[in-house]
């Protein structure tokens, strides 16, 4: 009944809807790693962020060529200083939930010694990415940041080129080492993103949107993989499918032609002699 599955045609169909199949169920397992891999990196930046707040200079390094380690990456560290505005710098084009703006990245004078970047927040803008936007000054005295350590961009070399929005540099990705020669002053490595700015009296300083906290969702990649698991076994079932119509097909066109065999003549019965 299923001879016919040996011939070369149903052999190279079977052999190709194999290779389908195969190629799905490896793309199902690639998507369920990406989605382990994405649950143990948003595992680890959770841990990091619930860690209590150590001095930066435990995490960053005090030189802009070393970045910090990346199990530091998201950890909470606090220092004390004061701001440099003069060296203000905006990164433009940044998406955020109420339209594209700059971050506004800040030079501060770390009690320490170190000169740490901070990025103090967001502001939108108010026009296109080479108009300057209203950006709020940042407080004067001593200041105490409290905020996430933050790796620098890996980006190409025209991405972190400093350029000028009105009477700002900016740049479309941070690197600490290109600012510290724009600068003509070392910087540490990596940067802070601030969430929370006190003044020596206590007050708190909330006079700019602060950089949203990543987001921990694991993705949609475990439904990714079921759906590649899901479509490897359907190309099987239709292969199977397919060769039981042909097997059946087959079979009724062999008693038809069985029947059509019993009503010929040559099948009929001889005369009775009289």
């Amino acid at each position: 009944m299923y001879r016919f599955l040996a011939t070369p045609r149903w052999i190279a169909g079977f052999l190709a809807l194999l290779l389908a199949a195969a190629i799905m169920v490896r793309l199902g397992y690639w998507q369920w790693d990406r989605g382990q891999q994405k649950s143990a990196a948003n595992d680890a930046v959770q841990a990091a962020q619930q860690r209590d707040p150590v001095p930066a200079g435990d995490l960053i390094p005090a030189t802009a060529e070393n970045a910090p380690a990346a199990a530091d990456e998201w950890s909470q560290v606090t220092i004390s200083g004061e701001y440099d505005p003069a060296n203000t710098v905006l990164i433009r084009q940044r998406s955020f939930e109420g339209g594209v703006g700059f971050e506004v990245v800040v030079p501060f004078h770390g009690e320490d010694g170190v000169t740490y970047l901070i990025d103090r927040g967001y502001v939108l803008a108010t026009g296109g990415a080479a108009q300057e936007p209203d950006v709020p000054a940042p407080p004067t005295g001593t200041v105490t940041v409290t905020g996430i350590v933050k790796r620098a961009y890996d980006a190409p070399a025209d991405a972190t080129r400093v350029e000028q929005v009105g009477s700002y540099d900016s740049v479309r990705a941070l690197d600490p080492a290109v600012l510290s020669a724009s600068f003509g002053q070392p910087l540490a490595g990596g940067y802070i993103i601030a969430s929370d700015e006190q003044l020596a009296d206590g007050s708190v300083i909330e006079d700019i949107n602060r950089i949203p906290p990543p987001e921990l969702s694991d993705g949609p990649h475990l439904s990714y993989a079921v759906q590649w698991w899901i479509f490897a076994a359907m190309t099987l079932f239709v292969f199977g499918y397919l060769a039981r119509r042909e097997a059946i097909t087959r079979l009724l066109a062999d008693e038809d032609e069985d029947d059509e065999d019993t009503r010929s003549p040559a099948y009929a019965s001889s005369p009775t002699d009289t």
